[in-house]
């Protein structure tokens, strides 16, 4: 039996209250009470005002049976704003979380498209929301030509944001899974020839690499699959899918050779603590330093970050969560 609604819904179903006050009338997270009422009203502008109050019960029915409701809610508000979550929300009750939504997102030249998956949204909520990227936001030279390294771009939350900041900049943006590779083209083919986009997984060493997080494949947990060359060295089981392994040399081979990089974008779920003497040799041409770094799944991933950005003469500026920023020592 569908649950019965809130104090605060039920007074907006009457029409008793405004949108500002039906947080404080309810006991659930904000977040997830006000996509409740986004799906109240996108049910009202679908159905011409006849969704009725049945229909909006069905609907907070549903978003209850959503794998960690409150979280996916609470991101979803934040990345898109009130509206905007209206709109996904409705579309991933009626479709699954496949669908594809696009929107405007803030200082991005060109609109986005993500889905309604909470691996697509917590990836939105985390760019559109950190300080660390506020803060590059706000401290980087805009009018910089040196280019600007992605690695593990997935569809594209930060390297649209990189291509729109940096308009002068070339972007490479590298990301191994294909799923999102396809998202990831629809989102940086707008800005035409300064992107280039590489799908392949960074590594140590060439050859083929596999996907090596089970539960993240079997919860389509798409930020978090991360891949290696030999899973038997770590004991995992590899998975089916192979894609081409890169290394950092050859990436930078592939970026010109350049004489700088303005901002090196580091995410790849552990991978980082087989690439340390790499890394550095980039760090030590790089302006700015985002990494986000991965002891949950590779022990000593993040002491090598560190040591690879300190050795090449990088200061941490900020740490939010898992996430760094790392600039140059004046």
């Amino acid at each position: 039996m569908a649950e019965k609604l809130g104090t605060g819904l039920q007074n907006l179903v009457d029409g008793s209250v405004t949108r500002t006050h039906l947080h404080e009338e309810d006991k659930e997270p904000k977040g997830l009470f006000l996509l409740k009422v986004a799906v109240y009203q996108q049910t009202i502008t679908v159905n011409n005002m006849a969704a009725g109050r049945e229909q909006v019960i069905q609907a907070t029915d549903i978003l209850r049976k959503l794998p960690a409701h409150g979280k996916y809610a609470v991101d979803l508000y934040r990345a898109c704003g009130f509206m905007a979550s209206a709109h996904v929300a409705w579309g991933r009750l009626q479709n699954g979380s496949g669908r594809l939504f696009t929107g405007t997102m803030g200082e991005l030249l060109h609109p986005f498209y993500f889905t309604g998956n909470p691996s697509d949204v917590s990836m939105l909520r985390e760019v559109r929301t950190s300080g660390i990227y506020r803060h590059l936001s706000k401290s980087a030279d805009n009018t910089t030509t040196n280019p600007i390294l992605d690695l593990g771009a997935n569809i594209g939350t930060t390297a649209t944001f990189f291509a729109s900041r940096f308009p002068n900049a070339r972007v490479t943006a590298v990301e191994p899974d294909p799923r999102c590779v396809t998202i990831l083209h629809r989102n940086l083919d707008p800005y035409g020839d300064r992107v280039d986009i590489i799908s392949a997984a960074v590594s140590n060493e060439p050859g083929t690499a596999h996907q090596l997080n089970r539960a993240a494949e079997l919860g389509n947990n798409y930020c978090a699959y991360r891949y290696g060359i030999h899973p038997e060295q770590e004991g995992e089981t590899p998975g089916v899918l192979g894609v081409p392994a890169v290394t950092l040399p050859e990436l930078y081979e592939k970026m010109g050779s350049p004489d700088r990089i303005a901002v090196l974008k580091l995410d790849i779920e552990g991978n980082e603590r087989e690439i340390g003497d790499p890394l550095r040799e980039l760090l030590e041409i790089t302006d700015k330093f985002v990494a986000e770094t991965h002891d949950r799944f590779r022990p000593g991933a993040h002491a090598v970050v560190m040591q690879a950005a300190g050795a090449a003469g990088l200061e941490l500026a900020m740490k939010v969560g898992e996430d760094h920023l790392f600039v140059r020592a004046a």
